[in-house]
């Protein structure tokens, strides 16, 4: 296919090993400007597995490849700052992520889980930590939060430390 000014080839696959699930995704992404140019041809592959166990612990571990990410520090990514470019081409700024998620229903009200992803040519975090109550039939309180770690200039540390936090009333119908 086409998108915006590349030539794309991709694919993607799930199915189980088990009773693990296995899902992922690539896709080859070449300049085209009326001429093919494969010098600065880019790739973006995904993979994950996810489990779900007998008592409703859900675990989910993933990889990301992005060939055009950097891996050093680079401008890095912000909460403040939501003008970043990044799309099906560019999944990351790092050249390698890798993410985990967690939840676990305590109670049949209560959710918690947290996920983060891991950049490891700079050491820095996101972490999302969050809280589902569900308040009545339909009607659910989810509480959010999302910390971005490192360094200053990595890729989830770019202005220092930074903190959010948001929540949500849904009422499905």
């Amino acid at each position: 296919g086409k998108c915006m000014k590349d030539l794309v080839a991709g694919m993607g696959w799930s199915g189980n090993i088990g009773s693990l699930s296995f899902r992922g995704e690539g896709s080859v992404f070449t300049p085209y400007n009326g001429k093919r140019d494969s010098s600065v041809t880019s790739t973006a592959i995904t993979f994950s597995f996810d489990y779900t166990t007998k008592n409703s612990l859900y675990l989910q571990a993933a990889f990301l490849y992005n060939s055009s990410g950097k891996k050093k520090q680079t401008t890095g990514i912000s909460l403040l700052d939501p003008d970043r470019n990044l799309d099906a081409k560019h999944l990351s700024l790092g050249k390698y992520e890798i993410f985990g998620q967690i939840s676990y229903p305590v109670s049949p009200v209560l959710t918690l889980g947290v996920a983060g992803i891991y950049n490891p040519s700079d050491n820095s975090c996101y972490l999302g930590p969050s809280l589902t109550l569900s308040l009545g039939n339909n009607f659910d309180l989810m509480i959010n939060s999302q910390l971005l770690l490192g360094n200053e200039g990595s890729e989830y540390g770019t202005y220092g430390k930074t903190f959010a936090g948001f929540g949500s009333i849904k009422w499905s119908f």
